[in-house]
């Protein structure tokens, strides 16, 4: 089953905003919304079946990098025509890294076994908070900062 759309565009999409499509081939639409607090993410899978006829043998596994501890709830084996149910999935960050979390989804339609690997959007920047700082503030930490990154350069 070939996807509608470019996956890899979505989840880049996805990285700099919050809501959206992740996945969408002619049978099933898979939406996310999330919210970020600091190291904690809730993030919700709308599975919506875009056909008259149910969607079977339904399973989602979250394949989780070490940095990241996740939660999925329980994900109905057929979701029935036409509709579209809620899976929630939280997120703890915790420590730093590169690495990305991936959602193994299946389903049966018509005797056909579709399965996709999907790139889940708990990526780094979405636990980083904006600190407020004052001009008076800022110069002097920056210039530490820069100073120090200008020495460390030289030297190595």
């Amino acid at each position: 089953m070939q996807p509608i759309g470019n996956t890899g565009e979505r989840f880049c999409s996805l990285c700099l905003k919050d809501s959206g499509v992740l996945y969408e081939d002619p049978y099933i639409q898979i939406g996310v919304e999330a919210e970020w607090r600091a190291h904690h993410g809730h993030l919700v899978l709308f599975l919506g079946n875009k056909n008259t006829s149910p969607l079977i043998s339904v399973q989602s596994l979250v394949l989780p990098p070490a940095h990241l501890k996740m939660e999925l709830s329980l994900v109905p084996e057929t979701i029935p025509p036409r509709s579209q149910v809620q899976c929630p999935l939280k997120i703890i960050n915790l420590h730093p890294s590169r690495d990305v979390a991936v959602l193994d989804f299946s389903y049966k339609f018509d005797n056909n076994m579709v399965n996709a690997k999907l790139h889940l959007l708990a990526v780094l920047n979405k636990f980083l908070e904006p600190i407020p700082v004052s001009a008076e503030e800022f110069s002097p930490q920056w210039k530490i900062t820069f100073l120090t990154t200008f020495k460390a350069s030289r030297s190595g």
